[in-house]
């Protein structure tokens, strides 16, 4: 495991028993920028791809009229829709689809104004065709938050494929960027979080040279969602600066 990233299929910051305190600010940190973006831009209808348990979808819910999430795992999803009924959370509506198998516009039958795809494209080996279906989704001047992994912190094997068992693809920004071109998007920004990658680094090194038990160091965070939401906005909240200090690397792009 290269000690810049961690194995695990996916993050969930509210998630009091694992102490991935780093990656759990990170996670959440996209979804406060994506939120604020829905705000400036009136988003009646956002996109979440790969939701999980849903917790992106919540955040987005509290300011977009309608939020569709996307998984492929059924179990999850049927957990976290029986959550939200709980909770009255009315306004989301989630879908089960492995889009590199199925055309997600033919799932949904409307257009959308935000499309968030975090972590994802890593993950399947058709990356270009599933963000066609992106753009064929959005409506006009309608914008695509996406993230992919920054190349420099991916530990290769000898024949250049990743090692983290749940990532099949590599991508080196600039080609990334024109092959979102090449689909139509025009690129807005491109963003980073080097604040989380830069102190995860630091601590692993601490756990390293023996100064602490890693049981230790998790103790001291605070897991609570307050705290999660307030160390997000401190040092996950997604800038435009320092690009090979980040783990992952955010682009905000307009249809």
């Amino acid at each position: 495991m290269d000690k810049n990233t961690l194995d695990i299929e996916y993050c969930n910051p509210f998630n009091e028993d694992l102490h991935e305190f780093w990656m759990k600010i990170e996670h959440f940190g996209r979804y406060l920028y994506a939120s604020d973006i829905a705000v400036r831009n009136d988003v009646e209808v956002a996109l979440d791809i790969a939701c999980a348990n849903g917790y992106g979808c919540r955040e987005l819910a509290k300011v977009a009229k309608k939020v569709i999430g996307i998984d492929k795992n059924d179990e999850i999803l049927s957990q976290t829709e029986q959550s939200f009924l709980q909770n009255g959370v009315a306004n989301i509506e989630l879908l089960a689809c492995d889009i590199e198998k199925a055309c997600i516009s033919d799932l949904i039958s409307q257009k959308v104004d935000l499309i968030t795809s975090f972590e994802t494209l890593e993950h399947i080996n058709t990356p270009k065709q599933v963000i066609m279906e992106y753009f064929k989704l959005l409506k006009e001047d309608g914008i695509l938050l996406i993230s992919i992994p920054n190349l420099k912190y991916e530990t290769l094997d000898d024949v250049g494929s990743p090692r983290n068992p749940y990532h099949k693809k590599v991508f080196k920004l600039q080609e990334f960027v024109t092959m979102l071109e090449e689909i139509g998007f025009s690129i807005i920004k491109v963003l980073s979080q080097p604040y989380t990658n830069i102190f995860l680094n630091r601590e692993i090194d601490l756990l390293e040279r023996g100064c602490y038990e890693k049981e230790f160091i998790s103790s001291l965070y605070n897991h609570s969602e307050e705290a999660i939401r307030y160390f997000s906005l401190l040092m996950a909240y997604p800038k435009e600066n320092d690009i090979d200090d980040s783990y992952s690397i955010i682009i905000e792009a307009k249809k």
